[in-house]
């Protein structure tokens, strides 16, 4: 990180660009910054001229993260097992269920 060798006692608090309105070529930049601040302000600053404007033409920006979870079923048709020579076995359980067939076994891991 070049700004810490350069700067070491500063801490960057986002970013700026120009513009109206914020684009989706921005996250790309504002995704790159969660790597340095976990939630970096970007603030944009409109160019554009408005005499009746009374406030600054500034806009500024703060990410939210929202993860969210679900489970769903999986449905399983692997059984691994291990014998007393220290290797472990996996059988495909959908082999065996059509009954014309021993269920195939494969050796992962072998002492």
């Amino acid at each position: 990180m070049l700004d810490k060798k350069v700067f070491p006692h500063f801490y960057i608090l986002g970013w700026y660009s120009t513009g109206s309105d914020a684009q989706e070529s921005d996250m790309h930049i504002h995704r790159a910054l969660m790597d340095i601040n976990e939630s970096p302000l970007y603030v944009l600053l409109n160019p554009a001229i408005n005499p009746t404007q009374k406030d600054l033409p500034v806009t500024i920006y703060e990410s939210e993260v929202i993860t969210s979870a679900e489970f769903h079923p999986a449905h399983c048709n692997m059984l691994a097992y291990s014998s007393s020579k220290g290797s472990i076995r996996l059988i495909d359980l959908r082999q065996s269920a059509l009954c014309d067939s021993h269920a195939k076994l494969q050796v992962f891991y072998h002492f």
